[in-house]
């Protein structure tokens, strides 16, 4: 009896779509920031201080890493996180 896989297993893929998706998620919030200083200016009031490219910041060495040892974790990351290596 065959098994049926649904999903890679391989830990390092799931890391690779796990940092692609942290990644993104960043420029996105990154961006809106950005926008809505443009379009509102800069608030004095902020509840919520988010630092820019903290995440990128913090990962980058790590995400580095896998993608030299992962060709595809490398690839994930590049299309769907936008990582530039």
């Amino acid at each position: 009896m065959s098994e049926i896989r649904f999903f890679d297993t391989e830990a390092e893929i799931h890391e690779a779509h796990l940092l692609a998706y942290l990644h993104l998620t960043e420029l996105i919030v990154d961006t809106l920031g950005n926008l809505f200083t443009k379009i509102l200016g800069p608030q004095e009031n902020k509840t919520i201080a988010v630092s820019p490219r903290a995440f990128e910041e913090e990962e980058s060495k790590h995400a580095l890493s896998l993608a030299q040892r992962n060709s595809t974790a490398k690839k994930i990351m590049e299309e769907l996180g936008l990582w530039q290596f």
